[in-house]
């Protein structure tokens, strides 16, 4: 027999008298003050392979991971439109990755999550336009993760450990122990046993402030975003526009465990996100997981870091993923079909 099981704040905490701290901290809001189009122009071709993903260094330089079994990753220079170096491969040695997620810039340092060989890995240069690498320390992580940020060269944040009472851990990873948690599940679901179903239909990508004072939950099945301080631990849930909830069943995980999976009406909310110190930006999908561009998005929705809805800025067309200038004046996209980056203005100065 086939069970569904929907997740509805609204319903569930209608049967519940006591108030919880979502209640309290919540806001839903039913459209952005500000709608734009963006204009996006060709800035350069990048051949024939295909964009999973990329970020921005230091507004100068793109890193793209290519959409293939290779795991790539190629440094464009902006200023010259041009490939500087390819690194970083597919494999079971050392300094090779076997499940290639989030990664990002530290200092000189690229890191990348590896959930096959659940561990971090960093890779060293001189300088990140310097073609030359090499993997320069392995860290293996205690538990498995949704996914993670880098908050300093021995500290990362971590956030889906289905097996932990809270929502967001920061990891030692010299010793490899926890140190700090912030908000309890139990905040979300008072007085009632929180299962692992219930933790993955939330499940969430993770994005921090680039100053590192707070961090962000994007719902990959609601269009919901948690804003924490990593300060005090104080947090805040934001819903809207469209204010939908998981639609997922339950199933049997590989540790005979209950997990939601993805049912016949389940939509893609963020399938990406970027942040500078002034805002919040999450590639907004919205639509069916099986359709053809559930991993895309049209809209960019723009918070600030006390949780405003800014601005919805709409796309000329589906991106699969997008940078923003630390400025947050420019915005670089990924166009799958003519496999170009284009480059466009955010604001009219």
């Amino acid at each position: 027999m086939r069970f569904f099981f929907v997740f509805v704040f609204i319903q569930f905490y209608s049967c519940n008298s006591q108030k919880s701290s979502l209640d309290a901290w919540s806001t839903t809001f039913e459209k952005f003050p500000v709608n734009k189009s963006i204009e996006l122009e060709e800035f350069f071709s990048i051949g024939d392979f295909s964009v999973d993903r990329f970020n921005i260094y230091n507004d100068s330089l793109l890193v793209i991971k290519i959409a293939n079994e290779s795991n790539n990753l190629i440094k464009y220079d902006l200023v010259t439109q041009k490939a500087i170096g390819e690194f970083v491969k597919s494999g079971r040695k050392s300094d090779e990755v076997l499940g290639f997620m989030r990664y990002d810039y530290y200092a000189n340092d690229i890191w990348i999550h590896d959930v096959v060989k659940s561990g971090l890995m960093m890779y060293k240069y001189s300088t990140l336009y310097d073609s030359s690498f090499k993997q320069s320390r392995f860290y293996k992580l205690p538990d498995n993760y949704y996914d993670v940020q880098l908050l300093d060269s021995n500290t990362l944040l971590t956030s889906g450990n289905y097996n932990s009472p809270y929502w967001l851990e920061e990891i030692n990873l010299l010793s490899g122990t926890v140190e700090k948690r912030y908000v309890p599940y139990s905040e979300t679901w008072p007085d009632q046993s929180v299962t692992k179903a219930e933790k993955t239909a939330y499940e969430s990508f993770l994005y921090v402030k680039p100053d590192k004072s707070k961090a962000v939950l994007a719902a990959r099945y609601a269009d919901r975003i948690q804003i924490v301080n990593l300060s005090d631990g104080s947090y805040k849930v934001i819903k809207g526009p469209d204010n939908f909830d998981p639609d997922l069943i339950v199933m049997k995980g590989y540790d005979d465990a209950n997990i939601s999976a993805r049912g016949n009406d389940t939509r893609y909310a963020f399938v990406r996100g970027k942040t500078t110190n002034e805002y919040i930006y999450l590639l907004y999908s919205g639509n069916n997981h099986e359709g053809i561009n559930r991993s895309y998005g049209k809209y960019i929705y723009k918070y600030d870091w006390d949780g405003n809805p800014i601005e919805r800025l709409e796309l000329p067309e589906y991106s699969r993923d997008f940078a923003v200038t630390s400025d947050d004046r420019t915005i670089y996209t990924y166009d799958p079909k003519g496999k170009l980056i284009k480059k466009g203005q955010l604001t009219d100065e």
